[in-house]
């Protein structure tokens, strides 16, 4: 269906107008695949010939399967697929899987993002439509990348709290007194200005900042990852930047009740882990997707990314899906 405006596109649109995986799953059961849900892949066994010979998984009731396959992919994101690929030791693959160069886990990439939160004097009336229409793009590139990081801005129409947002306005005016046509009037007037600008910039690669395995093991016996994180003075210096221009947006609004947020790292929109590039030596997959090291596995998703963006990475990744979708169908062809 069409969008219908309720501004909740995050993390499932309710009425499904945005896609997610289950489309293509959907489409996927229809060819004959199966498809083994609540499982989680724990180990891939590597053969003699470096092949993935085996993938293993284990239920939520910690029963055990596995899969075999001409071809492996390893589409579990930034965290998930470097802790696979390190827990998979063997004879044949002493530090683990793809692993050769000593890169996976490593160059751990994530967008660090300010905003600010105000309520605006004139109505922008958030709470209607997707959550992004759009953005400011100039800040994302120029000279000034030899000194700062590139900052991508835009206003949402989440309001403050997403789809709660107008609950928490009415019970504030509750607890006031207000009742009847003067608290649906406040209500509309509070939700209709309630803005927040976000800015997300770029980082640097750093092998320190690194996925490894811990010794704390999660609900079915699996080991946790470990994670070594901190973003740099680089990219602190665009997020000032992105501070100056919020600010000055905010009081152009003549917005009220302003409210500094963040940094944070952005825990959905990551990369690096198991990089791409030419050189075994010094990347985890070549321009195919395919592991340097086992010529059956393939990686996709933003792991493979050498450098972050300062603006959401989806098509990227939608684009290297598709391109090596069409890579194994040519190779099973063949």
């Amino acid at each position: 269906p069409q969008c219908c405006g309720n501004a909740s596109c995050v993390p499932i649109c309710p009425i499904q107008a945005k896609y997610d995986a289950t489309h293509h799953l959907a489409i996927a059961e229809r060819a004959s695949a199966h498809v083994e849900p609540q499982a989680v892949v724990h180990e891939l066994v590597v053969g003699p010939d470096k092949r993935i010979a085996e993938v293993r998984y284990r239920r939520p009731d910690r029963s055990e399967g596995s899969a075999t396959g001409k071809i492996v992919v390893i589409a579990a994101h930034t965290i998930e697929t470097p802790k696979l690929l390190l827990l998979s030791t063997g004879d044949n693959a002493p530090t683990g899987v793809a692993n050769s160069s000593d890169q996976v886990g490593r160059n751990l990439l994530s967008q660090i993002d300010v905003g600010i939160q105000g309520l605006t004097r004139d109505p922008v009336f958030t709470y209607r439509g997707p959550v992004s229409t759009g953005g400011i793009a100039e800040l994302r590139d120029g000279d000034f990348r030899n000194e700062r990081a590139a900052i991508g801005i835009s206003p949402s129409n989440e309001g403050w709290a997403r789809a709660v947002g107008p609950f928490q306005a009415a019970t504030t005016f509750i607890k006031q007194g207000l009742r009847g046509d003067a608290l649906k009037a406040a209500v509309r007037s509070h939700v209709a200005r309630e803005l927040i600008i976000g800015s997300s910039a770029e980082m640097l690669p750093n092998p320190d900042n690194r996925v490894t395995l811990s010794d704390q093991m999660d609900g079915i016996g699996i080991p946790r990852p470990n994670i070594a994180f901190k973003s740099d003075d680089y990219t602190a210096r665009g997020l000032a930047v992105a501070r100056d221009v919020q600010n000055k947006l905010m009081a152009a609004l003549g917005a009220t009740q302003i409210k500094q947020l963040g940094p944070i790292a952005d825990s959905a929109i990551m990369g690096g882990t198991t990089c791409m590039g030419d050189d075994p030596l010094t990347s985890v997959v070549d321009r195919d997707l395919k592991s340097h090291d086992h010529p059956n596995l393939y990686i996709v998703g933003s792991s493979v990314f050498p450098s972050i963006t300062a603006n959401a990475p989806t098509l990227t990744i939608a684009a290297l899906s598709a391109r090596l979708g069409a890579h194994l169908i040519s190779l099973l062809k063949a």
